[in-house]
């Protein structure tokens, strides 16, 4: 997806770069005006995409100024979780994994995946344990079983 992004971007005339480590976005104005990065470069622009915590972005990258103080105040107080990813999409059937000993999860399992990540976030353990299933290894031997 993000390959298929880029591309049209650059069919517009955007420039891109990757693999260089932005550590400060640049105002004037009160508009973007570029970026700095790690190596010292510095790159003018009127426009930044970036995929970035909001907190890393607004309290780190800019200068405290380019915020108005009651914006920047609510991102000092703004409680954010861990950065996941979520994709929704219509299957078929379910996936197979390699680790589920059933093609379709069991209610138990469906039911408390949420309560798992919740203690995962919060760094307890699950009161729930996992499922056991088999691993196979490179082999193809059977490995012992596994939570």
């Amino acid at each position: 997806m993000s390959d298929a992004i880029a591309k049209e971007a650059r069919s517009r005339g955007v420039e891109i770069t990757t693999g260089a480590e932005v550590i400060a976005v640049r105002v004037k104005g009160g508009r973007v005006s570029g970026v700095a990065l790690r190596d010292g470069t510095e790159i003018e622009t009127g426009a930044v995409a970036g995929a970035v915590n909001p907190k890393l972005l607004y309290l780190k990258m800019l200068e405290p100024g380019a915020l108005d103080a009651d914006f920047r105040s609510r991102i000092e107080r703004w409680r954010c979780a861990s950065g996941s990813f979520r994709m929704n999409v219509a299957l078929a059937e379910l996936p197979g994994f390699c680790l589920c000993a059933a093609r379709t999860p069991g209610p138990s399992q469906l039911r408390d995946h949420p309560r798992a990540f919740r203690s995962a976030t919060w760094s307890a353990p699950t009161s729930t344990p996992a499922p056991r299933a088999s691993r196979t290894s490179h082999r193809g031997d059977a490995d012992s079983e596994h939570r």
